[in-house]
């Protein structure tokens, strides 16, 4: 009868109509009937687009039936609130056929206390729905049970079990009264309702209470002129109703207290409240309805927090900072994370701003902002919806939409503009709002971070692209280039964006020109892999080092050697750069590695020896062996290089070609005239043991005393070309280190290629395959 829920899938299509028909009776667009108002940090509404899922045998609190036994319970609240005073001033006890009504009102009573423990209730500390049976129970025995168990007494029954001294019905009768909350809930929801005039349930509700009062002082006062000699009461005024019917003599009483409490001054105290005073406000200033039903639904919004408890932003306010820190960074750090706003800032600045962030509720079809309004805060939604409306001529279109999330009003803050659009809420919705200047002021102490946001914003304006969109990128593009926006520029956006003239300007006012990022680049460096003379002529004339290195050892030099940018190469040489000896090595060798022989003649170029070596004796011609390429092994022997010089571990050009297997480099040192050299190493395969063998340490110690043995590192995460062929180095650690520099990863442990872990460097034999994990 009530729907009682379950998880059986043959409800759902009961539970789906049921909603339809709740929608219908709550038809106001801004009616929050039945919605139940999300906890702060919420991703979705109690009442979504899915009923919670209620256990076996328990009714959903908004369930239509159940709506309409309510309902049906308050008529026979309506016939309680007049038959109890009724028979507490005429009767001394109920009998004949009001006794029946009596005990029947009773027995549909009885029943609404049976099904109360069936019913599902909100919980005021989660508001979540509370399905557990024991649960409810605790709850209604703790509050309103033994009241109606009381009201629902049949009295004559009890009565006849006093004794005569307390053989008193009226005054248990009295008990049932009990029953009229049920009417105050009533008007107290219909008076918030948007489907019901205001005005009407106010009068109506007077109308009831007039008459009630009406009702049971004339009851109340022929009771107590009962008690006495009526010679002696106000029954001595009317002589005649002594001899009169109890009709008559009702009628009587009824005059009586009309003329009594009309003659105390009844009415001199009247309520007055908010919604009355927004009615008249409204009303005397012809303001448009759909006005109207928005300064409604703000008040039903605030009615709503107070009478369910969630003045949230309130409680938060009055704690202390560091606990209101770790409330809103549990509550929305995931969210704000997520905005495309913030996407690449630091941790800190978003923990500064989510303390900062107020949260508030929004009712359906209420304007968060309003076209062409001064930008003085942007919000970011939480859970709910909104419409992007502009206006044009004189008539509203809507041009986009808002979901959980997104952020609006950023383009007014960041750009020091007119809103651009109306934003309008669809439904309920919870929003996150923060004050422009409070954010101005904190990216102002982020410097990196506020180029971060407005990176991310320029961005964003580009993807969704429109002639509107287009105009807002321009006019921010000409802000930044005039200085003018309020955000904190560094030097390195300016040349990220290879735009001279604002380098120039942040230069002026006393930028520093080496300021460095995470990594240690400079905008120099930054400018000079662009390829941007410009910008580069601007920075070296402002000061800016030419030889700066970041953490990789990059100079700016090498970035434009790199790149190709001859232009910006002949500048930086001009301006002082220059490449060392150490440099050239490795310049070199990471062009070779890129098998870039372009770039391995331009740093050579610059520096001439081809035969620099590192600190392991490693020459340019050993690391081109090792990467097999044929071109730059021919240009470094025709520059002179020796391929018989030894490393550190005694191994040449020629015997790691041999080792190699790499027959044209080989042919190639053939045909340069030096005779071929035995190989004075056993060969590697004769003498490389298994790890089960007794002799297995002391003959990989060995070889590692004869020959550096090589291996294939590859990482998997970078694909299955991702290889690298190396010399082994002395332990576990160096190979992540260089797996690390190599492939641009970060291992953590070595395996073979059946996955086996390798946790001894002795156990490694030359020629296996390591594999990066």
């Amino acid at each position: 009868m009530f729907g009682m829920c379950g998880h059986d899938d043959e409800n759902e299509e009961d539970n789906v109509s049921e909603r339809e028909i709740e929608a219908r009776e709550d038809g106001s667009q801004y009616s929050l009937t039945g919605v139940f108002l999300p906890s702060l940090g919420a991703t979705a509404l109690t009442n979504g687009s899915r009923r919670q899922q209620l256990r076996r045998h328990i009714i959903f609190p908004y369930n239509r039936n159940y709506r309409l036994w309510n309902k049906f319970l308050l008529i026979l609240v309506f016939y309680t609130a007049w038959i109890c005073p009724f028979e507490f001033g005429f009767l001394e006890k109920s009998k004949g056929a009001l006794a029946v009504i009596d005990n029947v009102v009773n027995g549909f009573f009885a029943i609404d206390i049976v099904l109360t423990f069936f019913v599902a209730y909100l919980d005021k500390s989660t508001y979540l729905l509370v399905d557990d049976h024991k649960l409810i129970a605790l709850r209604y025995a703790k509050s309103w049970l033994i009241l109606d168990v009381i009201a629902c007494i049949p009295y004559e029954v009890v009565r006849s079990m006093l004794p005569p001294s307390l053989q008193s019905y009226s005054y248990l009768n009295i008990l049932r009264l009990w029953r009229l909350h049920r009417v105050s809930a009533m008007f107290a929801r219909l008076e918030k309702d948007r489907n019901y005039s205001y005005f009407w349930v106010r009068c109506c509700k007077l109308t009831c209470v007039t008459l009630f009062s009406v009702h049971a002082a004339a009851c109340f006062f022929y009771f107590l002129a009962g008690r006495d000699d009526p010679k002696d009461t106000w029954l001595s005024i009317v002589p005649t109703t002594i001899n009169q019917d109890i009709w008559g003599k009702y009628v009587v009483a009824v005059y009586w207290s009309i003329v009594t409490l009309a003659s105390v001054g009844y009415g001199d105290l009247h309520p007055r409240d908010t919604v009355q005073y927004a009615s008249n406000f409204a009303h005397r200033n012809q303001l448009p309805a759909r006005l109207q039903e928005q300064i409604f639904a703000h008040l039903l919004m605030r009615y709503r927090a107070d009478i369910e408890g969630v003045q949230q932003q309130e409680i938060i306010d009055s704690l202390p900072k560091a606990i209101q820190s770790s409330i809103a960074q549990y509550l929305f750090f995931s969210l704000i994370d997520k905005v495309y706003l913030f996407h690449g800032v630091s941790n800190d600045l978003l923990f500064q701003m989510v303390t900062e962030m107020k949260a508030e509720y929004f009712p359906p079809k209420e304007d968060v902002i309003l076209q062409n309004e001064a930008p003085t805060e942007f919000y970011i939604f939480v859970t709910g919806a909104a419409d992007l409306i502009i206006q044009n001529n004189g008539l509203e279109q809507i041009v986009g939409e808002v979901r959980q999330g997104d952020v609006v009003g950023e383009i007014g803050v960041l750009c020091y503009r007119p809103q651009l659009f109306t934003v309008r809420t669809k439904r309920l919705s919870q929003i996150l709002r923060l004050n422009r200047t409070t954010f101005i002021n904190l990216t102002r102490s982020n410097v990196g971070d506020g180029t971060m946001i407005i990176n991310n914003f320029l961005q964003h304006l580009h993807e969704i692209g429109g002639p509107i969109m287009e105009e807002i990128l321009a006019e921010a593009e000409g802000m930044l280039a005039r200085g003018k926006m309020d955000l904190p520029i560094s030097l390195l956006f300016a040349a990220s964006r290879g735009d001279d003239i604002m380098l120039n300007q942040l230069l002026k006012k006393g930028s520093d020109p080496n300021e460095p990022d995470k990594n240690g680049k400079t905008a120099l460096h930054i400018a000079a892999c662009k390829g941007n003379d410009h910008c580069v002529l601007v920075l070296v004339e402002h000061g800016a080092n030419p030889n700066i290195k970041d953490l990789e050892g990059n100079s700016p030099l090498w970035e434009a050697i790199k790149g190709g940018h001859e232009t910006v190469t002949r500048i930086l040489i001009e301006n002082g750069a220059e490449i060392t000896s150490h440099d050239v090595v490795d310049f070199a060798r990471l062009a070779i590695e890129k098998n870039n022989l372009e770039i391995v003649k331009e740093v050579i170029q610059r520096k001439g020896e081809v035969t620099e070596c590192d600190s392991k004796l490693t020459t340019l011609l050993h690391a081109a062996v090792c990467e097999g390429n044929t071109e730059i092994v021919k240009y470094l022997i025709e520059l002179g290089a020796d391929i018989d010089r030894q490393d550190d571990v005694g191994l040449t050009a020629r015997s790691l070609a041999e080792h190699q297997c790499h027959e044209e480099i080989l042919n190639i040192f053939k045909k340069i005239g030096h005779n071929n050299k035995p190989n004075t190493l056993p060969p590697i395969s004769s003498i490389v043991a298994t790890k089960d063998s007794p002799k297995s340490s002391q003959m990989i110690q060995t070889i590692k005393e004869e020959v550096t043995m090589r291996v294939t590192l590859s990482c998997p995460e970078k694909g299955e070309g991702a290889k690298k062929l190396l010399f082994l180095p002395d332990s576990i650690e160096e190979i992540l280190h260089i797996g690390a520099k190599k492939f641009g990863c970060s291992p953590t442990k070595i395996l073979t290629t059946e996955g086996a872990q390798i946790d001894d460097i002795d156990v490694i034999r030359d020629g296996d395959h390591l594999v990066l994990a």
